[in-house]
């Protein structure tokens, strides 16, 4: 077997290229080989949610957070598996606190106002949304803030249509 930085190393280009299924199977090699980082555990989390893996996901996100408290994407990663679990008020803290210890961590008030978003709750997705455009300032992080506030419009616009 190659060495674990190989491992890691091929893991994350893996991820990176969206070869999912072969970024999942070097980072579980790394873990089976004793390297249990945030950031090896954060991979974890990232991956499984894109798989729809929310319950592995979870405790690997879980772990994340116990071994650095203070890590905003292990707080966020939490956050958005919380919320496939159903436990929104734990989820919106978590991701809350993301932002809390690095205000300008833009994927934060993304991930906060679709949290929202999937509950229903299209008011505070929109004021998540308005406060990341706020700290943003990158063209990317703005485009996707943009195509998220479209979304909500076209949503308010059949509403309104239902109702008229």
């Amino acid at each position: 077997m190659a060495g674990v930085d190989e491992v890691l190393r091929n893991a994350r280009e893996a991820m990176l290229s969206g070869r999912y299924d072969e970024s999942l199977e070097g980072y579980l090699k790394a873990l089976e080989a004793g390297v249990e980082s945030v950031s090896v555990l954060n991979a974890l989390g990232f991956l499984l949610y894109f798989k729809g893996d929310y319950v592995r996901g979870l405790g690997y996100c879980e772990r994340a957070v116990e071994i650095s408290p203070d890590d905003a994407y292990a707080r966020k990663g939490l956050g958005l598996h919380l919320a496939k679990m159903g436990r929104k008020d734990d989820a919106v803290a978590s991701v809350l606190r993301a932002i809390e210890l690095d205000p300008d961590f833009i994927d934060a008030y993304h991930d906060l106002a679709f949290i929202y978003y999937e509950s229903g709750d299209f008011a505070s997705a929109r004021e998540w949304l308005k406060r990341g455009v706020e700290r943003c300032r990158d063209v990317r992080g703005r485009e996707m803030f943009e195509r998220f506030f479209r979304r909500l419009d076209d949503i308010s616009q059949k509403g309104s249509m239902k109702k008229g």
